[in-house]
């Protein structure tokens, strides 16, 4: 899978995500029980990690491809 292709779905996924984070402080779905708990155990992370995979991804990518 191209760098790009990742990038393209990493950033779907943290758009996803934040719509999500915005939909649950801005609608009555804050009223759902079990959904605090989602938001902290797999929403939250999703965000952090795909903000950092996009902001230093590149980095990462290339000191795991780099030939010894």
């Amino acid at each position: 899978m191209k760098l790009s292709a990742i990038r393209n779905i990493t950033r779907l996924l943290h758009i996803v995500d934040g719509a999500f984070i915005i939909a649950y402080f801005y609608s009555p779905l804050g009223n759902i029980a079990g959904l605090k708990q989602i938001i902290t155990w797999f929403i939250l992370p999703s965000i952090i990690l795909s903000g950092i995979w996009l902001w230093k991804g590149h980095l990462l990518y290339k000191n795991l491809t780099r030939k010894k």
